[in-house]
């Protein structure tokens, strides 16, 4: 089912006024394309949005490119329940899994010494639930699954060997969908390194 399109107020408020919108392919298709703008409706908190919308600022980006959350012209992220993100251009291509894999490390490096936001330990999404089964930070029991697998699998923890020095802010979902900006982050409290080793192991 098709999208509504921003309204008026919004694009005003993020100064779009009179620039076409065009729906975007992919995803949740609720994002829309309105001149150097992709707006959508909030899928996150304003907190986790605010969070990178000052993390994403503040960091250097060697190798790789962010999508920025914009503020209105009043200065907030969110105007009746849309935010706005720069619009970066990118072409999808797939099986690009060692380019993937770069990206992921300079991203992962451009990170260390960011701290852990307390809104990761207060996320009820399925991304964060999963984050905490995967790593025995919360009981199996919790998810709500249709059908037992047919075979059991090995444990995520399994194997993982001494764990590194430094944690750090990874994204939840593949973060190069589009060549080469890292999109769609969305931060785990997880280990760098296993986030690559487990995305190698994916390929």
């Amino acid at each position: 089912m098709p999208s509504q399109s921003p309204p008026p107020a919004v694009l005003l408020a993020f100064g779009a006024a009179g620039d076409p919108a065009a729906q975007l392919e992919g995803g949740q298709g609720s994002a829309w394309r309105v001149g150097d703008l992709v707006l959508k409706p909030l899928d996150l908190s304003e907190l986790e949005l605010d969070w990178q919308a000052q993390v994403f600022t503040s960091i250097s980006c060697d190798g790789f490119r962010v999508a920025r959350p914009l503020r209105a012209q009043g200065g907030s992220l969110v105007v009746d329940g849309w935010c706005a993100w720069e619009a970066i251009e990118g072409r999808h291509e797939e099986r690009r899994w060692t380019e993937v894999i770069a990206v992921g490390g300079r991203f992962h490096a451009a990170l260390v010494g960011v701290p852990r936001p307390d809104f990761i330990a207060r996320r009820t999404d399925p991304w964060a639930v999963g984050d905490r089964v995967a790593w025995g930070e919360a009981p199996r029991r919790r998810l709500r699954t249709r059908q037992a697998p047919a075979t059991p699998r090995r444990s995520t923890r399994a194997g993982r060997g001494p764990e590194p020095a430094h944690p750090r802010r990874p994204h939840g979902q593949r973060a190069v969908r589009r060549a080469p900006p890292a999109s769609h982050h969305r931060p785990l409290s997880l280990l760098a390194p296993y986030v690559i080793r487990l995305r190698d192991r994916d390929r």
